[in-house]
C-alpha cells in the first residue's frame, strides 16, 4: 500500500493577539478580491449596467451568500452530530474555527442572493449570471489555492494511483474519521 505524501505546515498564518488568521481565509479573501477586481473592470466596460455601489453591493451580497450558504449546509448534511445541534447547541453555527464548509451550500447562497439582488435592481438574472460567470474561474483562482492550502496543512493529501503512477488527492472526510483509517486504504 502506499502511503500519502503529508507535509506539516502551520496552517496560521498570523496571530495578531487571541486572533489567528488562517491561511485559508487568505485564499478566500484573494479569491473575492479578484472577483471584485474583474468585475469592477466588466463593470467599466458596460457589461452591467449598474453603479460602482451597486457592484460592491453585489459582490458583497454574493460573498455573504457563499459564506453563510456553504456553512449552513454544512451544518445541516455533513456536522459530526447531525442536526441536532440546531436545539442543543445553536451557537456551533458560528463557530467557524471549528472548521466546515460545503461547496453545495456556497452554490445554492450564490444562486439566492444573486437572484435577489437582481429583483431588487430590475435586472434579468440570466444577465447577472452572465456576469458573473467570467469573474469565476478569477475567484476560484484564489479559492483554488485553499486546496493547496488544505494540502499544505494536512487537510488533503496526495496518494500515489495503483498501476499508472500518477496521483490523487484525497481528503479526510472521504477517508474516514481518522488519519489512520487513510493510510490503511
Amino acid at each position: 500500500m502506499t502511503q500519502p505524501f503529508v507535509v506539516q505546515f502551520n496552517p496560521v498564518a498570523v496571530h495578531l493577539g487571541p486572533l489567528q488568521v488562517h491561511w485559508y481565509g487568505l485564499m478566500y479573501l484573494l479569491g473575492f478580491l479578484g472577483g471584485w477586481l474583474l468585475g469592477e473592470y466588466r463593470r467599466k466596460r458596460g457589461r452591467l449596467p449598474v453603479s460602482r455601489d451597486a457592484l460592491g453591493d453585489m459582490v458583497f451580497y454574493l460573498m455573504m451568500g457563499l459564506i453563510l450558504g456553504g456553512r449552513i449546509w454544512y451544518m445541516l448534511f455533513y456536522y459530526a452530530g447531525g442536526p441536532k445541534w440546531l436545539w442543543t447547541d445553536p451557537l456551533a453555527l458560528v463557530r467557524v474555527w471549528d472548521g466546515g464548509m460545503s461547496f453545495h451550500g456556497g452554490l445554492l447562497g450564490v444562486l439566492v442572493t444573486g437572484f435577489w439582488w437582481s429583483r431588487r435592481h430590475r435586472l434579468h438574472f440570466f444577465d447577472t449570471v452572465d456576469f458573473i460567470a467570467p469573474l469565476v474561474p478569477r475567484g476560484r483562482a484564489g479559492i483554488g489555492c485553499t486546496s493547496s492550502i488544505r494540502w499544505i496543512s494536512s487537510r488533503r493529501w496526495f496518494r500515489w494511483a495503483l498501476g499508472w503512477g500518477g496521483w490523487a488527492i484525497s481528503s479526510t472526510a472521504s477517508c474516514g474519521a481518522s488519519r489512520a483509517m487513510c493510510r490503511g486504504r
